[in-house]
């Protein structure tokens, strides 16, 4: 819904296969270096209409206008964010199920700029404990943003691109809890302007231990 807060009202409304979601939120994010989310005031709100197409297909949109939201950016009055997106899943051959999302996000006075994209799109497949993923993600960033000093426009937004793949292998799972290991490898394709700060296309990977786990309490 655009927000990061811990201060929100929302409503829902469900009309046959259209929901419609409103929220109120208190728009200033929480600085990076600290992890509390303070109560604030009602200061910004968001509008969502998801469709269900099918009970496999569904979209959403969504616009958010956002008040005050870097605290350390006192000058930045707000923002608006919109988003698009759809949403699949399907059984494919052998049992493999793929689950596909195509999303697409637009930020309105970010960083002084006008208008800044972005492109996304994401699938797992997955059958027993196996599993495979990826992602591609295609958007708009300012050198000022990636703090870049060698930049000649600071404040234009460039494409940089993104991609990742990875498995993961389920080791165990309970009622309530799944323990999994995996890998994934993620490759990155900078404009020139930010190559040398980076030292090229950066090449990243990673070895990971999951666990995940939830346990639902009733009075």
């Amino acid at each position: 819904m655009g927000h990061i807060s811990s201060t929100v009202l929302g409503a829902s409304l469900g009309l046959g296969s259209t929901t419609l979601e409103y929220s109120s939120f208190n728009g200033t994010e929480p600085e990076p270096t600290k992890v509390d989310l303070p109560l604030g005031v009602l200061n910004s709100s968001a509008l969502r209409l998801i469709e269900q197409f099918t009970p496999h297909i569904y979209a959403m949109v969504s616009a958010a206008y956002v008040k005050n939201p870097e605290p350390s950016e006192p000058a930045l009055d707000h923002l608006w964010r919109y988003s698009a997106s759809i949403y699949s899943d399907q059984e494919v051959l052998d049992g493999w199920n793929m689950h596909n999302a195509f999303i697409y996000g637009l930020i309105n006075n970010y960083d002084e700029v006008a208008a800044l994209n972005s492109f996304a799109e994401e699938f797992l497949l997955q059958k027993d404990n196996l599993s495979f993923w990826g992602r591609l993600e295609v958007l708009q960033r300012t050198a000022n943003e990636l703090e870049i000093l060698q930049s000649q426009n600071p404040r234009q937004g460039q494409w940089v691109t993104a991609l990742t793949l990875g498995a993961t292998h389920r080791l165990l799972k309970t009622e309530t809890n799944e323990v999994s290991v995996g890998a994934s490898l993620t490759k990155d394709f900078l404009p020139a302007e930010f190559r040398t700060s980076y030292a090229g296309d950066p090449l990243s990977g990673n070895v990971f231990l999951q666990w995940s786990g939830l346990k639902m309490w009733s009075l």
